[in-house]
């Protein structure tokens, strides 16, 4: 290897002036910590490397410099098959929620593009909340799926022209345990299974199915709830008209603290009053 450059052990031209300008870096600057990049070769094989100063010289400069590399080719591939792999799973996982939110509109025709309209706004709502990516994603899949649990309520009541009476509100009440029934045993990578479940609780404890109150309802529930009700409001309904976007909004703002979230519900009014947000 004596005499020989980096050129002719087949690092690549571009990268073979990074490395150059690196090891003069640790001369000038007399740099004893481990330096470390990636390199190429011109067929294309990647290493991470390494430059190394074995020791300073008594007056301080640099003499020696070792340069250590490692074919990283193989991690890269691998990588980039996980990284398809999921990408794959990903698409996988869409149109089976997609599947499944469908099934739910089939049968409550009225309710036509519901789950998709409060996913589209608690996902808005979520990004506003600097919720993390992860958390950004349960709240979008819970949204399409958050009213799956009407599979088991009956076609009847879910297309009534008129008011429901107590008794069969109670029945279309089952659909959040339902629902928690449902997705329970899916590993999602969230907890969709138990924000369904708590998607109709409210801060004052007022909610159902469990009585949950404020610090005992996950902050993606909570979302899900204002957007629920925002969109459900704001929607034709057999039995009603859709109310305004002001109606909807004063019915949360009213609740802001004890029926709902307060950030959410601020979220919530700055998308629509000062964003032009649109469902």
């Amino acid at each position: 290897m004596i005499g020989k450059t980096f050129i002719d052990l087949g690092i690549c031209n571009a990268d073979y002036k990074k490395l150059k300008s690196v090891i003069q870096w640790v001369f000038e600057n007399k740099h004893e910590k481990n330096t470390d990049f990636e390199l190429s070769t011109a067929t294309g094989i990647q290493y991470y490397n390494t430059i190394i100063v074995p020791e300073l010289n008594k007056d301080g400069s640099v003499s020696t410099v070792l340069s250590i590399s490692r074919s990283i080719t193989e991690t890269v591939l691998a990588q980039k098959a996980m990284a398809a792999s999921l990408e794959k799973y990903r698409k996988l996982l869409d149109g089976i929620v997609t599947a499944l939110s469908a099934v739910v509109e089939v049968r409550d025709p009225y309710t036509s593009g519901h789950q998709n309209r409060v996913s589209k706004l608690a996902t808005t709502m979520a990004i506003q909340l600097n919720l993390d990516e992860d958390a950004v994603e349960t709240v979008r899949i819970t949204g399409l799926l958050h009213d799956i649990g009407k599979m088991y309520v009956p076609t009847e009541l879910l297309v009534k022209p008129t008011k429901l009476s107590p008794l069969e509100y109670e029945i279309i009440k089952i659909h959040s345990e339902a629902g928690y029934n449902i997705l329970k045993s899916v590993d999602f990578t969230g907890p969709i299974a138990e924000i369904v479940y708590q998607h109709h609780e409210r801060m004052d404890g007022s909610g159902y199915p469990r009585k949950l109150k404020a610090g005992e309802i996950l902050i993606e529930a909570r979302i899900i709830s204002v957007a629920d009700v925002v969109e459900a409001m704001m929607s034709h309904r057999p039995y009603r008209p859709a109310k305004t976007f002001d109606e909807a909004l004063a019915e949360i703002e009213n609740g802001a603290g004890t029926l709902y979230d307060q950030d959410c519900v601020q979220v919530c009014s700055n998308l629509f009053r000062n964003k032009g947000y649109q469902l």
